[in-house]
């Protein structure tokens, strides 16, 4: 069995009690690791809730939620970046689909089935994060390194929009960091100019 351990104080926020779980149910456990669960907590007719509690319950879930568990040496501005987007999108979809009326979970922590859309939009900031802490860092790392972006962080912060570094800097990166920007690079025909054509002037 899994207990709810550090989760214990969330929980009392969205009135729950902390208890000894089968593993199935989906729980604020589940969110963070990503583990596959099945919607099993209680529903209580006419059970009310402060939507502004459940929100903050979720918003409070930000910095495990969007925690990257990297090493020391392998944190730099881009990862970061990285972090610090995913909890601010946390905040911005508890807003927009926590906002509960009824309890989000049961008295044993479980998300109830009515809670669906709050518990999969939490998820889906959860993998976009671990996307771009895989792919979308590296590259931006990469080009900073390589003097094709002025700051790596920068580089994160432009490209979250739309998935891809920047079209100003996709010849560079196509002759300096092609291998780490893989998927990143916007399409074109045109072919790369000398990795010093395109770099960024650090005067």
């Amino acid at each position: 069995m899994r207990t709810v351990g550090w989760l214990v104080a969330p929980l009392f926020l969205l009135g729950a009690s902390p208890a000894e779980l089968t593993g199935w149910e989906c729980t604020t456990d589940s969110l963070v690791s990503g583990e596959r669960c099945v919607f099993q907590g209680a529903e209580v007719e006419g059970a009310k809730a402060d939507p502004k509690a459940n929100v903050q319950a979720m918003t409070d879930l930000a910095k495990s939620l969007c925690a990257l568990h990297l090493a020391p040496s392998e944190r730099n501005s881009s990862t970061d970046a990285v972090e610090a987007h995913c909890k601010t999108e946390v905040a911005t979809v508890a807003k927009d689909a926590c906002a509960s009326r009824g309890p989000l979970v049961d008295d044993q922590g479980r998300f109830v089935p009515s809670a669906k859309g709050c518990y999969r939009a939490l998820t889906e900031v959860r993998q976009h994060t671990e996307w771009q802490a895989s792919t979308l860092a590296p590259c931006c790392a990469c080009l900073a390194a390589q003097h094709c972006v002025a700051a790596a962080n920068k580089c994160v912060e432009s490209a979250q929009a739309q998935a891809s570094v920047e079209a100003a800097n996709a010849r560079c990166a196509l002759a300096s960091c092609e291998s780490a920007c893989v998927g990143l690079l916007p399409e074109s025909d045109e072919a790369p100019e000398p990795s010093g054509s395109t770099k960024v002037s650090h005067r």
